[in-house]
Order: C-alpha cells, then structure tokens, then sequence
C-alpha cells in the first residue's frame, strides 16, 4: 500500500517535470511547498501554476489506496518594493483563497 510520503512524492516529481532547471522548488512547511521562478511575469507564472495542478490532478491511485489527489495553488509575484516577507504572505493569503473557494484551484495574490 502506498503511504503519504510516496503519494507526496510522486506529485512532487509531477509538478517538478513542469519547471525549468533553474527555478527551485522544496517543501515549505508541512504539505505545503514552495516554488521560486526567476525572471517569469505574473502571466506566465499562472500558466504555470495551471499546468503544475493539471499534472498533480492526472496522478491516479487505487482507489483503496489513495483515489485521485488535488492540488491548491496561491500565487505571488514580484513587484517593485516588495521583499520575501511580502511574496511568502501574500501567496499564502492567495493560497487560503484556494482553499476556501474549493479546492483545486488557483489563486493570484492581487
């Protein structure tokens, strides 16, 4: 049977085949992660957050084991002025919006 950590770890190589070699990715904290795109604009990193949930909601797992898993995405980018405290709250702020509009989804922090 398939435990957390290699259900975890198939949607982290699901959403990591969707990045380039230069943008990092790594758990944040509990089940969350995290994912750093230099140089992307706030169109592309959308299309991409799109394609990272597509990819993790394709993961299919007998249904006695796991089911179908789904993934919430809040999204942040740079803006001018902002520093890390900024970017990492104002995702997870965009994530809690996801959450709480469904799940499945994602959200761009305003």
């Amino acid at each position: 049977m398939l435990d957390q950590f290699e259900v975890e770890l198939q949607a982290v190589e699901a959403a990591d085949n969707c990045l380039r070699s230069k943008d990092l990715f790594g758990r944040f904290g509990g089940e969350e992660f995290a994912v750093l795109l230099p140089g992307v604009d706030s169109e592309t990193v959308g299309r991409l957050a799109e394609r990272i949930r597509v990819a993790i909601n394709r993961l299919s797992f007998a249904p006695e084991m796991v089911g179908n898993i789904s993934i919430s995405l809040g999204v942040s980018t740079y803006e001018p002025g902002a520093d890390s405290i900024w970017l990492i709250q104002a995702a997870d702020v965009a994530l809690y919006k996801a959450k709480t509009s469904g799940r499945n989804c994602i959200r761009i922090a305003a």
